[in-house]
């Protein structure tokens, strides 16, 4: 198994807030390119 560090709200919310506000552009028809790989797994695992 993986061991995952816990991390503060504060340090973690900033990477969401980032990846959320991308999201937001793309589903509203903003020029924004489409998330990579590593992007999703990023936000999907963090860190």
């Amino acid at each position: 198994t993986m061991d995952r560090k816990t991390i503060d709200l504060d340090q973690g919310w900033a990477h969401m807030q980032s990846g959320i506000t991308k999201l937001k552009r793309i589903l509203e028809g903003l020029p924004e390119p489409q998330f990579s790989s590593e992007e999703y797994m990023m936000l999907y695992t963090y860190p």
